[in-house]
């Protein structure tokens, strides 16, 4: 094992104990009025402000479950001006430092939010702040515990004065070189918040948190860790990457590896989670699901749509392998110069045949070598993406549009691809409302009925025809559907229903909708009468279509459009 040298600016906490962001100190006696409440109708709507995989429901064959995970908590104001703004001050819950400030609300579904990082137990651990009204500090800031951040708000996408709260989140950040991940993985340099973006924070059950260290203030962070994110499944993947999350969190390393060992295996909780990493001598030649504990519901459900597959048996999903991918991402110069031996191999140990178990343990059972195939359509490389920020951000990045060109059977087009990234977090959706629209927001029950803010990945797309090689068949569009509503944000979509009458008077038929996950769609054109197609087809250069979008997800309708503008090249 190893220490990394601290900066001198850091300030370190032996033990964590914690103070409440706001003055809403409301969690332990009555919760209802310490969340603020989601727009679904009904008394429990506060319960979707609470941590964990707690919005979305679904009724399953195994009963009913939600499957849209809440990386954080949100905190209802405690205090408003007459016209209903909020007055809360939040806190730094420790001592710490500030190491990102977000002070434009539209850079970030987050709206303004402020990144503290603390050392607990070594490493470092980062409190973030999301919604805020007002932003008080600077990053670089030293803060001691209960230094004033900045003012409770309603900042962000999908949230009005009413639901106006604080996103507050304690998370671990899983790779240092996320800007090189980021930059393989969409390459569109729109990266705006380094390595504190929303996708590289894996968030804890910071609620649970503050109640154990209620019950022991000598609890360490560690020993939390370990009995508050139980294990749901683990992944190998090629012992070639030196694990940047090791840099931060040695203590995860369960023993050192041997010159047999042939690759990690990392151990997760439901939520994706780091809990645990150990060497292993399976040989894999990429991120590879080692083995899952048995669950009555799709796993697609219950993992972030990292795993798919059911009743213990599943693979990574595309979006699992990217977050594999992140995982895995080599560590830059630097940190692997203070990492030091770390990665060298240990000697092959003697079996110690006292410490060895009298009866055989019974963990889950590794998937079957069949099931380790990943179709290549979950693992293409998306040209284009929506970094969602739960989490929220979510985010839950940025839009991301490049032309692809496209081999068919007759001929040649070229589209703008726009299938997202994993709807895991986004700190940077489009900006919210303005104040005066937002007044305009329906009340909560009225929003349970209409939530219609749809959107489609990349709005808008340009669908490129030569003449000289028509094709009969046009190109799919492929879109990604997500909204603006601060309970739909992520949500899977039923069903997709597109129309466009006006396509007709071109010769071009109803377009065919085809599902390629739960919130990824294709919608496919094709030439129905090939003589109006190509008696007209100097009228489509430059023409706008508007295709009209019912989206239908958890018993709701919301509608959207998008347009497509065609191109024709001689």
């Amino acid at each position: 094992m190893f220490a990394l040298t601290l900066a001198s600016h850091n300030l370190v906490s032996a033990q964590t104990n914690l103070i409440l962001p706001t003055p809403n100190h409301n969690l332990y006696e009555h919760p209802e009025l310490f969340y603020m409440h989601t727009a679904r109708s009904g008394g429990d709507a506060w319960k979707g402000g609470m941590y964990g995989f707690t919005r979305n429901a679904r009724n399953t064959k195994g009963g009913v479950v939600y499957t849209r995970f809440h990386e954080g908590v949100d905190i209802a104001p405690t205090m408003r001006d007459g016209r209903g703004v909020p007055l809360d001050s939040v806190l730094a819950v420790d001592d710490g430092v500030v190491v990102h400030v977000n002070a434009v609300a539209g850079h970030s579904n987050y709206g303004k939010y402020i990144v503290v990082r603390h050392i607990w137990d070594g490493s470092p651990f980062y409190s973030l702040y999301a919604h805020l009204n007002e932003t008080w500090v600077d990053s670089g800031t030293v803060v001691a515990q209960g230094t004033p951040l900045g003012r409770l708000g309603y900042t962000g996408a999908g949230i009005n004065k009413g639901r106006a709260h604080l996103h507050f989140e304690i998370a671990m950040v899983v790779n240092g070189n996320f800007d090189k991940w980021y930059d393989d993985e969409y390459g569109d340099g729109n990266n705006r918040h380094g390595y504190l973006n929303g996708m590289n924070l894996a968030g804890l059950n910071v609620a649970r948190l503050y109640e154990r260290l209620r019950e022991n203030p000598d609890l360490s962070i560690r020993q939390f860790i370990e009995e508050e994110h139980p294990f749901f499944y683990s992944v190998l993947i090629p012992r070639t990457s030196r694990l940047d999350l090791l840099a931060r969190y040695p203590w995860l390393l369960k023993h050192s590896a041997s010159a047999l060992d042939q690759s990690w295996k990392i151990s997760f909780d439901d939520s994706g989670l780091p809990i645990a990493v150990e060497p292993s001598q399976r040989e894999v030649k990429e991120p590879t699901l080692d083995s899952i504990v048995d669950s009555p519901f799709s796993y697609n459900y219950v993992t972030k749509s990292r795993v798919s597959g059911s009743n213990g048996s599943g693979r990574l999903s595309g979006g699992g392998i990217r977050y594999m991918r992140l995982v895995a991402e080599e560590p830059d110069s630097a940190t692997l110069a203070a990492m030091e031996g770390l990665f060298a191999d240990a000697p092959i140990p003697e079996p110690d045949m006292a410490t060895l178990p009298s009866e055989p343990s019974t963990p889950p059972p590794p998937i079957a070598e069949e099931d380790f195939a990943v179709a290549s359509s979950t693992i293409t490389k998306p040209t284009a993406g929506v970094e969602v920020a739960e989490e929220e951000v979510g985010t839950r990045g940025d839009e991301i549009t490049s032309e692809v060109e496209s081999e068919m059977a007759d001929g040649k087009a070229e589209v703008l691809d726009t299938l997202d990234a994993e709807p895991e977090r986004d700190p940077s959706w489009p900006s919210p409302p303005a104040e005066a629209d937002a007044e305009k927001s329906k009340t909560a029950t009225e929003e349970s009925l209409l939530r219609g803010e749809w959107h489609i990945g990349g709005y808008e797309f340009v669908w490129k025809l030569s003449k000289k090689s028509l094709s009969t068949e046009l190109m799919p569009i492929r879109l990604r559907v997500t909204s603006e509503d601060d309970d739909l944000d992520g949500v899977g979509v039923d069903n997709l229903i597109v129309s466009c009458p006006e396509l007709s008077r071109y010769g071009i038929g109803s377009p065919q909708v085809t599902r390629i996950s739960e919130i990824v769609w294709s919608v496919r054109l094709q030439v129905k009468n090939k003589k109006a197609f190509a008696a007209r087809i100097r009228e489509l250069n430059g023409k706008v279509f508007t295709l009209d979008l019912r989206i239908q997800a958890d018993g709701i309708e919301g509608l959207s459009q998008v347009r497509v503008e065609v191109s024709v090249k001689s």
